[in-house]
Order: structure tokens, then sequence, then C-alpha cells
């Protein structure tokens, strides 16, 4: 039993059974690996979803280890995520938008606030602007 477990384990790398840390590139080289490798097909629907599963990395892997080579991806979607949280918990909160033009307005604003926020805008700030002389408007390249 064993000799099946040990099978099944990917291989150690020197740096890893000594405690060490592994470099981005190693980790990189170490996941293309496991992705890549051959795992025979469990019958049934499991098997299925675990075959599709496996399958998907292969299909995108450079997709999926784009952080890993370029600074400008994060590393997980936690901030889109958490832009569209708000409106969740509006659609939650009242049932649905009412009018179009309602959820237009409510998106808009919603934009507007996150894009001061992340250019370290307050949002009382920046709609204070609005009803001013003195708009703010983010600075575009």
């Amino acid at each position: 039993m064993g000799d099946q477990n040990s099978r099944r384990q990917p291989a150690q790398a020197p740096a890893q059974r000594k405690g060490a840390r592994r470099t981005p590139t190693e980790l990189v080289k170490a996941t293309q690996a496991l992705a890549t490798a051959d795992d025979p097909d469990r019958p049934g629907t499991l098997g299925a979803k675990h075959a599709a599963l496996r399958r998907r990395p292969k299909d995108r892997l450079a997709d999926y280890l784009r952080f890993t080579t370029d600074p400008a991806v994060p590393p997980t979607n936690n901030p889109a995520e958490q832009e569209i949280r708000m409106v969740n918990i509006k659609q939650k909160a009242s049932g649905c938008m009412r009018t179009t033009d309602g959820a237009n307005a409510f998106a808009a604003i919603r934009s507007y606030l996150s894009t001061a926020r992340k250019h370290s805008i307050t949002p009382l700030r920046a709609l204070a602007s609005l009803g001013s002389d003195n708009i703010w408007l983010p600075v575009t390249p």
C-alpha cells in the first residue's frame, strides 16, 4: 500500500526536502509538471468531473499562471469580486433593480466612487465635487 501512495505523490525537489523555500520559477515549473502529468481517468460522474478539472489547467496553463510573469495581474480576483459586492447586496435587499434607468444610475455612481477610491479620493469629497465647479475626474493617460 505504501508503494501505491508513493507513486501518486509528486517528487519533491531537494530544496523542498531540506525545508528551503521555493523560488517563483521553481513553483511555476512544479505547477506545470503537475498540470501536465498523466493521471488515469476514474469511471463514473465523479471521474468525469475530476478529468475536467485536470484538463482545464492543461489547456489554459499560461492563463492560470499569468500572475507569475506579469506583475500587473493580481494572483486572485478578490478586488473584482469586492467591486460587484455592493450590486449584489442591493439586489438582495430590494429584490431587483426597479427600472433600467435606475440600474444604470446606480452603476454609474458606484463606478465613479470606486474609481475615486482607487485614486485616494474619499467618496464624500468625490460627490461634493460633483456639485461644485471643480468636478473630480481621473487623469487619462
